[in-house]
């Protein structure tokens, strides 16, 4: 029975401690032109919060760097796609990994507020996920034909291998 009183006293602790959280709006950022009526595709922060990358439907990420809680100076990373699908920083923040709509996945390496474009891997089918391991040197990226490919990083050459595709059967 005490066990059972101890579960509830914290369900109850709980429910009232989320009850009392509200979100305010800090700060709008434009990410296309004031004309753009796309919607923003692309939306990530690095692990500190103090850089959120942004894209609308088209070929190039935004990325604002935070100063004295704004974000501003905008720096622009353009890619060959005609669109991008989506961006994950890894845990660390210390890479970027990027799909584009030709089935390409780059791997950025941010260096005092410069990304550029470390590596790609052109896939075979459309990208439909990214996320990396906790450890940041693992990315999965699940592709529309019910495959995942893991891309695992190289201490030695600071550089990612494919090092293994996954066929998943679902019945």
């Amino acid at each position: 029975m005490k066990v059972l009183w101890l579960v509830l006293g914290f369900l109850l602790v709980g429910r009232n401690l989320t009850a009392n959280v509200s979100l305010t709006i800090v700060q709008n950022v434009t990410v296309g032109t004031s004309s753009s009526s796309a919607s923003v595709v692309v939306s990530t922060f690095d692990a500190s919060g103090n850089t959120l990358a942004a894209s609308i439907f088209t070929n190039y990420i935004r990325f604002f760097t935070q100063n004295s809680g704004v974000y501003g100076n905008p720096t622009d990373v353009a890619f060959t796609d005609t669109a991008i699908g989506q961006a994950e920083f890894s845990p660390a923040g210390t890479w970027i990994a990027v799909s584009g709509s030709s089935n390409n996945i780059y791997f950025l390496n941010p260096s005092g507020g410069v990304y550029t474009i470390n590596q790609t891997f052109p896939q075979s089918k459309n990208i439909k996920s990214l996320a990396w391991a906790n450890n940041g040197e693992r990315l999965i990226v699940g592709l529309n034909d019910s495959s995942v490919v893991v891309l695992a990083y190289n201490r030695s050459n600071s550089q990612f291998y494919q090092s293994q595709a996954i066929v998943t059967v679902h019945t």
